[in-house]
């Protein structure tokens, strides 16, 4: 039983995604798309949800094959310049 590194490059025009085993053989690689945004001369946006939805559909594609729980880690690397705020919300429920 073989195990796996998916690979994500979250980029400006895309996600580019690939499936590598520990051997170094690419096993899957595949491409999604998402929209920049021009709502000023000087700049330009993108929806951080996109990039997830496409780390989503790309992740289902390379693994479709393989069992997940043969992947051993996940590695992304992004788009120079870009910056993502996360705020996170935790909410306490007692029942």
């Amino acid at each position: 039983m073989g195990k796996y590194l998916p690979a994500h490059d979250l980029g400006t025009s895309g996600n580019k995604a690939t499936l590598f085993s520990t051997e170094g053989q690419l096993i899957a690689s595949c491409t999604y798309n998402y929209d920049v945004y021009y709502s000023n001369n000087n700049w330009a946006e993108q929806n951080p949800n996109d990039w997830w939805q496409a780390v989503i559909a790309t992740t289902k594609t390379l693994i479709k094959n393989i069992n997940p729980k043969d992947i051993l880690a996940i590695s992304f690397s992004g788009q120079m310049m870009g910056c993502v705020c996360v705020m996170k919300i935790c909410v306490l429920l007692i029942i």
